[in-house]
């Protein structure tokens, strides 16, 4: 510490050091108790500058002080000639440290520069946290707990898992306030309550060229078209918030740990709230019982319920018993398929033909109508792959999501005999048909890979490998080959397939830079495979959030096989970064170019 003073001149330093407990709380710990951490601050009186730290819990000892120092001197390159602290013991403990700098401690009984600063501090944080709860009309400790009850229920309920943004809730029950008659589940976030159903329109259906089936360069796509997002603002509408201690005002923390109140999660503190421009309120009695009601029904709705539409429960809260009706509009609205006629001369069976236009349909859907088509499309005619395949994508889990998948791969088997016995490749017209097998099977292998059984995986790799070698089941048997070890069937697939993908260049320099490390051959390597397909090397960087509709993408799940090679996903980034900084210097001297070209030419 004396070499970093020797460092910088005083110009009259005095700085003044001292500790305050914020308003707000933290929870550090999965499900450990919040706490109100100490902040360590030291201000320079002739600039007004300061500087803090946060280095615990407890009341700080000299070293922290100490630390800060430090740190205050190489930020502001400069050295005090005099500090001044309130307490004795760290003053001595400064003094011994600072014996042969120069520098003055003194003690003092206040500090009023500092005292205003952590003030204002602590005036700014109130102006961005919510009001207290009990200060809302009627609120009482028992109906705040009753309200935590339901919350923790709900959040461990977790409804979101069945119903999502994309799901409009319309609520019925006797004097339910206007603003609460309409709702949405922002996933574990937050319940959001509007008076009115925004006007989102959707159109629900399949279009072939869109899902890429007319191009004779991509592969078939199963994705989900896109759609912008006409979503209204949120201000003045009431929400019911999970949110960490953090974000409540510390009079809420305290009641929760005060009152022993149930919470699911230590992060996930329930908070309602309505907010503004500039401000925000919180429920009266009369609406914090509204969202008990709304939340206790949710929590203990079943899928059955959800898929018939409209449902009704009975609510026990300490005022009496409240019966709720909900519906899903959405789920009730009549498929468009049923009402399709049927053509002249049409020998599909009819439960084959509705089947496949709801499965059909449901690839255009959305939130639990989509979920809802295609059960019904599968209920119907239990061979619709594409039914399966929608609900695969939707399981809640991998375990769910490889059943379904597997049912998908047995549907396509009972209408295409034999095809899990194929050996040579198909053509374009019988690739484009049987995509969806083709689909079903890469995602029964990713996961089963995923889950651990990769020896079936590979069956499963090596078949889509046979029926289709430029496509993405033969980077994945690449992958997996890699993953396991074995090098020399890898080997054999670049001399067979290599010219075919450009994803396949990311093989051979992964391939090359296990075997060699970070050597200019894998550098080369790398290069040649981001400039190849740039997509991709974000995806296994990281650097692009993949929507649960681009579960095709090579990278997903064999991210894995270049973490567990050191230094491989570093390498990789280097090279992406080297290739982005020297295409922005061909642009800037192509675009000065063209400035010395038409200056010339003035």
């Amino acid at each position: 510490m004396e070499t970093i003073f020797r460092k910088y001149r005083s110009k009259g330093e005095v700085w003044q050091l001292g500790w305050y407990r914020p308003l707000y709380w933290i929870a550090e710990e999965e499900n450990g108790p919040p706490f109100r951490p100490c902040i360590l601050v030291c201000l320079s009186l002739r600039t007004g500058r300061s500087q803090s730290t946060m280095p615990g819990t407890g009341e700080p000892e000299p070293a922290a002080f100490r630390e800060l120092v430090t740190q205050a001197a190489r930020a502001w390159r400069l050295r005090p000639e005099r500090i001044e602290v309130t307490d004795a013991r760290l003053a001595e403990d400064l003094r011994g440290l600072l014996s042969t700098e120069k520098i003055s401690i003194e003690l003092r009984s206040d500090l009023p520069e500092l005292r205003a600063l952590q003030e204002e501090r602590v005036r700014s944080m109130r102006s961005i946290l919510p009001p207290a709860a009990l200060d809302a009309p009627g609120l009482t400790v028992e109906r705040m707990a009753a309200f935590a009850r339901v919350a923790a229920r709900f959040f461990e309920a977790a409804p979101w898992r069945h119903l999502d943004v994309d799901d409009l809730l319309v609520l019925e029950a006797a004097d339910l306030p206007r603003e609460l008659r309409r709702a949405r589940i922002l996933g574990p976030v937050a319940v959001l309550f509007h008076p009115q159903e925004p006007e989102e329109e959707f159109e629900d259906g399949f279009d072939a060229k869109a899902e890429g089936f007319d191009s004779e360069d991509e592969e078939p796509d199963w994705e989900m078209e896109s759609w912008d997002d006409d979503w209204p603002s949120e201000e003045g509408l009431w929400k019911v918030s999970f949110v960490p201690p953090i974000a409540l005002p510390p009079e809420d923390v305290e009641l929760w740990l005060d009152q022993d109140l149930p919470l699911a999660h230590a992060n996930a503190y329930p908070l309602a709230l309505r907010s503004f421009d500039g401000g925000a309120e919180r429920p009266d009695a009369r609406y914090l019982r509204w969202f008990e009601v709304v939340l206790d029904a949710l929590a203990s709705t079943t899928e059955e319920e959800m898929d018939a539409g409209r449902w009704e429960k009975e609510v026990v809260t300490s005022d009496g018993p409240v019966r709720l009706v909900l519906s899903l509009p959405d789920v009730l609205e009549p498929p468009y398929a049923d009402s399709l006629p049927r053509e002249d001369g049409d020998e599909v069976p009819e439960a084959m033909r509705l089947g496949f236009e709801l499965a059909t349909e449901a690839f255009g859907a959305f939130g639990r109508r989509q979920i809802h088509l295609a059960r019904r499309a599968v209920a119907l005619w239990p061979d619709c792959i594409e039914g399966w395949l929608v609900l695969a994508r939707r399981a809640l889990d991998l375990e769910a999501a490889r059943n379904l998948y597997a049912e998908a791969a047995a549907a396509g088997e009972r209408l295409l005999p034999g095809i899990e016995r194929r050996e040579d490749p198909f053509d374009e017209e019988e690739l484009r048909a049987f995509a969806p097998y083709c689909w079903a099977r890469s995602g029964l292998g990713r996961t089963l890979w995923t889950l651990g059984a990769r020896e079936e995986a590979l069956n499963h790799f090596r078949w889509l490998l046979a029926v289709a070698p430029d496509r993405k089941g033969a980077w994945y048997l690449a992958h997996a080959l890699l993953a396991l070890g074995r090098d020399e069937e890898v080997e054999d697939l670049l001399a067979r397939y290599e010219d075919m993908r450009p994803d396949w260049l990311y093989v051979r320099a992964l391939l090359t830079f296990r075997r060699e490390g970070d050597s200019p051959a894998a550098h080369r390597q790398m290069a040649a495979a981001i400039q190849g397909d740039r997509d991709l090397a974000k995806q296994l960087l990281g650097d692009v959030w993949l929507e649960e509709s681009e579960e095709e993408s090579p990278a997903i799940p064999f991210q894995e096989v270049w973490t567990e090679i050191p230094g491989a996903l570093e390498a990789l980034r280097t090279q992406s970064a080297a290739l982005a900084a020297m295409a922005k210097t061909r642009k800037a001297k192509k675009k000065g170019g063209k400035k010395k070209r038409k200056r010339r030419r003035r």
